[in-house]
């Protein structure tokens, strides 16, 4: 089964989330892609405002570490008996029609958080 797009995308900063180079043959044999799909996946991510180096010989680089959205870490701020499901993507289409698509199974007051949006009115 292959991944989805946003899949790829969230498979990439995870692995970029370091700031340490990876080359662009590494990233296609972790993710199963070529080099030119590796390629177009990073020109989209880089769209989406992320700060992408890209250096001959040593691969793609973000200009700066990233800390991702932790559950976890936004519990610590929510009140000892905040207890409403909430659940962190990295990167998502858009958070709108993710929970339209899951609508019925969700419970009452769900909330989705992402780190980027690629087609959602919030990807700006």
């Amino acid at each position: 089964m292959s991944k989805s797009v946003d899949e790829v995308r969230s498979t990439l900063l995870s692995v970029l989330a370091n700031g340490e180079f990876h080359s662009g043959e590494a990233l296609g044999q972790t993710l199963n892609l070529s080099r030119a799909s590796i390629s177009n996946h990073i020109k989209a991510l880089t769209n989406l405002g992320l700060d992408i180096y890209s250096v001959t010989g040593k691969g793609y680089c973000l200009a700066n570490p990233l800390d991702f959205l932790a559950l976890k870490e936004i519990s610590t701020h929510l009140p000892a008996d905040y207890s409403l499901p909430i659940e962190v993507l990295n990167v998502i289409g858009s958070t709108n029609q993710y929970i339209k698509e899951r609508f019925d199974n969700l419970e009452n007051g769900y909330a989705c958080l992402a780190e980027a949006q690629t087609a959602g009115r919030g990807r700006h």
